[in-house]
């Protein structure tokens, strides 16, 4: 079923996006139905010389012509209708898959082996559904030919329908060729997958520090030639097979051809003529040709259709997700966000967090510290609702979101796409103006300066940089939930001071205008001027409370601010 239902899906990609095309591309059919008529029209045209009749001769010679002729103006345009639906189907459906799973919202599907599975088969196999309905057209073109050959096989004698049993075993070995063939290239995939990380190590500019001082070039080459050999080893012994199994067939369709032949020469029926007896040859001659070009269609079918299966299966599945993320991501119209008895844990097991019950009020910026894998991120992502928690609820803020993630995106577009990717909430250098040290866009050129050193007349930038536009494209709109995660992480110390005054300012905006802010960070120059702080320790909230009382407390969030304080009153001494 599931074969099916993909072989139906590019059929029906390819009714879509050329209706025309389609009908066009069945005109290949038809030529061969008609090139594999003329044995029958060569049969007249025979028994005509024979008989010595010049008019017969001549209008089987001009029915002949006529007939290759059609066949050649049917397949010229159908193979170039059939060219042009490979590539509008491939991209059509690599569009329909990219937007599905650009549709999943929740973290915990996107890092999902389903999501990632699509991801990696758009990105390794752009334009497969389109070599696969190419592969359906060539199987059924190919398909038309021994059809037509055996149609014509017994219109000159019912005795050549034994073409059919001489084919059997040439189409069985063909079968089980393949199949094997299908192991053997399930088994290289493996082999090029790795050998794919190899490649792209030795191709990783973050990787050429290491690989130079570490000395790592053997190293990768050694192991590259060990993965494409054991691809190589993998596909030669089918490739043997393949072969062997092809000659064994041809061998029991000639030795059965020649009998057949024989048959009908020895003993003939009344009806028997010269001409026909090189009709049923060149029939016989004919099947064998198409028999063994339908073999390999079907050899280039099978990649095909397990491609279409796999692809068709993630694609409905991303779409399945895509649906649920909607429903579990609705707001519920709440001004605030609370986590009531709250749990989460990865898909490794791992638990991130343990029984959160917290509560954010609107017109407050809240900062959450902890030390690392405290579960500073996993807490903001869950009350963005990026991901569902595994025990408990996050009720979820209505309104608009933003956020400065730790891993930000880095889109090599023109500057001011960049920052509003898409959005139209105004100038990107507005946005810009309220968290950057020093107006760098001017410097790169303007609004409209390429980022990306690969681009024609494009430009790199720093880490802080490029988190500096991250975090214009968190304050490009007006948000009801602000979410800064590490805002400062990738600046150098002059500008870190800076920015974290610009980002204070950005959050309060928000909390003035009655949103909620979140602050995540290590540094403890930023939270004592939030309004609330949340103290995370191995999954718990260990303390929320403002600045003053925490302090008062002498719990955690005293005792590393303490340290900290001390820290910088110890280099104060020092300078």
């Amino acid at each position: 079923m599931k074969v099916l239902r993909a072989c139906s899906q590019v059929v029906k990609l390819a009714w879509r996006v050329g209706p025309g095309a389609l009908i066009l591309s069945f005109g290949e059919v038809l030529g061969a139905v008609l090139r594999f008529l003329q044995p029958l029209v060569v049969a007249w045209l025979v028994n005509a010389i024979i008989n010595r009749s010049v008019g017969a001769a001549v209008g089987a010679a001009v029915v002949f012509v006529a007939v290759l002729a059609a066949s050649a103006l049917f397949e010229s345009f159908a193979v170039a209708a059939r060219v042009r639906l490979i590539d509008q189907v491939g991209r059509e459906f690599d569009r329909e898959m990219i937007q599905a799973v650009s549709e999943v919202q929740l973290l915990d599907t996107l890092e999902s082996d389903l999501v990632a599975r699509a991801v990696k088969r758009v990105e390794d196999r752009a334009n497969a559904m389109g070599y696969t309905y190419n592969a359906l057209m060539a199987v059924l073109i190919q398909a038309a030919a021994p059809i037509t050959s055996l149609v014509v096989a017994f219109i000159i004698d019912p005795r050549m329908l034994l073409l059919v049993l001489i084919s059997i075993p040439a189409v069985w070995l063909a079968s089980y060729s393949n199949a094997r063939t299908a192991r053997a290239e399930d088994a290289a995939d493996r082999f090029v997958a790795q050998a794919k990380q190899w490649v792209s190590l030795l191709d990783d500019k973050n990787a050429r520090v290491e690989r130079s001082v570490y000395g790592l070039n053997d190293w990768y080459k050694t192991n590259l030639r060990r993965l494409v050999g054991g691809r190589e080893s993998a596909l030669r012994s089918a490739s043997r097979a393949e072969a062997g199994l092809g000659l064994l067939g041809e061998s029991i369709f000639v030795l059965g051809l020649a009998a057949i032949m024989s048959w009908l020469i020895l003993w003939p029926s009344k009806e028997m003529t010269a001409g026909l007896v090189v009709a049923a040859l060149l029939v016989g001659l004919d099947l064998r040709g198409a028999l063994g070009a339908l073999r390999f269609a079907f050899s280039g079918l099978g990649p095909g259709i397990r491609s279409a299966v796999a692809l068709n299966d993630i694609r409905t599945d991303a779409q399945a997700a895509a649906q649920m993320d909607s429903m579990k991501r609705t707001p519920n119209g709440s001004t605030g966000s609370q986590a009531a008895s709250c749990s989460y844990a990865y898909a490794n097991g791992t638990v991130a967090l343990r029984e959160i019950n917290l509560t954010l009020q609107p017109g407050s910026v809240v900062a959450v510290v902890g030390e690392n894998g405290s579960g500073k991120t996993t807490l903001v992502e869950l009350l963005l609702g990026l991901r569902k928690p595994s025990h408990g609820a996050v009720d979820l803020i209505a309104g608009a979101y933003a956020v400065l993630p730790q891993k930000f995106a880095r889109p090599e577009l023109k500057l001011s796409d960049a920052v509003a990717v898409g959005r139209s909430g105004g100038p990107s250098v507005v946005a810009l103006e309220g968290v950057a040290v020093r107006d760098f866009w001017s410097a790169l050129g303007g609004e409209e300066s390429q980022l990306g050193s690969e681009w024609p007349g494009g430009v790199d930038l720093s880490g802080g940089q490029w988190q500096t536009v991250a975090a214009g494209r968190a304050l490009y709109e007006n948000a009801r939930f602000l979410v800064l995660d590490e805002p400062t992480a990738a600046l150098d110390p002059e500008a870190r001071e800076y920015v974290s005054d610009r980002l204070l300012s950005a959050a309060g905006r928000v909390a003035e205008a009655g949103g909620t802010a979140v602050i995540v960070t290590h540094s403890m120059a930023i939270p004592h001027r939030a309004d609330w702080i949340v103290v995370l320790h191995d999954g718990r909230v260990q303390e929320v409370g403002t600045h003053v009382d925490l302090i008062r407390s002498g719990g955690r969030y005293a005792r590393s601010y303490a340290r900290a304080t001390e820290g910088f009153r110890g280099r104060l001494a020092r300078e």
